[in-house]
């Protein structure tokens, strides 16, 4: 996608659209607004991520920011190398710069780091990074094989050789897939924090949620941007109109990365970090609070409005349907009942499963609408619980009690 803007500028040249010279060209160009506000988005947004790798405030929101900023501003300059030919054009289509797999995860980790106290960044998350990596190692070797030919030619057919563009199609793909199930995973973490913010009697104007919901802003118009072009691009690709999409969403990146740096700068104040905190430690006394409260509101949805029936049912929208968090809820559930959310919901399907093998004999009824109407998904799931509870098949509970 990237390349396409260079192969217009050629066209561009062959057909006389362009009268100047070629270093002509690139003084003219240099001088643009356009490459003038990418050049100061990318330059405020290096200038923002050292600022915060150098903070003396450790935390890693700072630095996971910074370093999401960083990425962003990658993505940017190369996109400024292929344009305004800071180097060669032919070698710049490749250079390995554009590594926006990373930058899904990282988001996602920077809205976890500010959401939950005890969130760390290590090891164990390192497998979000992999798709990232493979590619990143496809394009290093690809760049440093490219780099090494001589000639537009010898190197368009070596890239093809290597299923360069091919490949970069499958990945700019894969990145908006990334990016929707982050923004996800995002957002499910955003409606917890709100459940907890109602509880507290926070309302919107909290720093942390007012700065989470203004990016969550952001970045969903610059997911939806790159869908758009990504869907578009085969039908115009190298055309003028295509050129200008990605003018657009390039000036958009860089209105970003100004926007983070300097916000995100300015939310490193102590006043920050001081709400981030005094939210934490007042969402933890929801655990000693209202575990009474939430118990009871918990045996009346399964006892009377049987929501356990829902095969669907997970625990965030059953917190949500008791006004509560769902680490709240699961802190209750395994305590006051020594179960997992799980377990809780399968024996009391499994009882409901009972009364209806009890009431009405397998000769006018299936296992599999047993298991059904009393809350599982599957027959098979329903044998696997009903084994972990009763320790005997349905079949050996119905000869049984029969």
């Amino acid at each position: 996608m990237l390349s396409g803007f260079c192969n217009a500028l050629k066209s561009a040249r062959v057909t006389g659209l362009f009268v100047f010279d070629r270093a002509c060209c690139r003084g003219v160009f240099l001088f643009l607004a356009y490459g003038v506000f990418l050049s100061i988005g990318i330059a405020q947004g290096v200038i923002s991520s050292f600022l915060f790798f150098i903070a003396k405030d450790q935390q890693q929101t700072i630095k996971i920011l910074g370093l999401s900023i960083l990425l962003l501003c990658m993505g940017n300059f190369k996109y400024l190398l292929q344009v305004f030919s800071y180097y060669s054009i032919d070698d710049a289509v490749f250079v390995p710069l554009h590594n926006i797999l990373f930058l899904c995860p990282m988001a996602y980790f920077y809205v976890n780091s500010l959401l939950l106290p005890k969130f760390k960044l290590d090891k164990n998350q390192i497998y979000h990074f992999f798709p990232g990596a493979l590619f990143l190692i496809y394009d290093l070797i690809a760049f440093i094989l490219i780099f090494a030919v001589d000639g537009l030619d010898n190197k368009m057919d070596l890239a093809s050789q290597l299923y360069y563009f091919q490949i970069n199609s499958v990945e700019a793909y894969i990145v908006v897939g990334s990016s929707l199930y982050y923004f996800y995973l995002s957002v499910l973490k955003l409606i917890e924090y709100k459940v907890v913010m109602n509880v507290l009697k926070f309302d919107n104007t909290h720093p942390v949620y007012s700065w989470i919901r203004s990016v969550f802003i952001w970045t969903f118009f610059l997911i939806m941007f790159h869908f758009y072009n990504i869907l578009l691009e085969p039908f115009g690709r190298y055309s003028s109109v295509d050129v200008l999409r990605w003018q657009m969403f390039y000036m958009y990146v860089a209105a970003f990365i100004y926007y983070l740096g300097f916000m995100g700068y300015r939310l490193t104040s102590s006043n920050f970090s001081s709400s981030k905190a005094s939210l934490e430690s007042m969402s933890k006394k929801i655990h000693t609070l209202d575990v009474i409260k939430i118990k009871e509101q918990l045996i009346k949805k399964l006892e009377i409005e049987k929501i356990y029936l829902n095969p669907t049912l997970s625990i965030v929208e059953f917190a949500l349907e008791l006004g509560v968090t769902s680490e709240n809820l699961s802190f209750v559930i395994n305590h006051e009942f020594g179960l997992s959310f799980r377990d809780l919901l399968n024996s009391y399907r499994i009882n409901e499963a009972k009364l209806r093998l009890q009431q009405i004999p397998l000769s006018k009824q299936s296992i599999l609408a047993v298991s059904l109407d009393s809350g599982f998904n599957s027959q098979a799931s329903f044998y696997r619980a009903f084994k972990k509870f009763e320790g005997k098949t349905p079949k050996q509970y119905v000869a049984n009690y029969g």
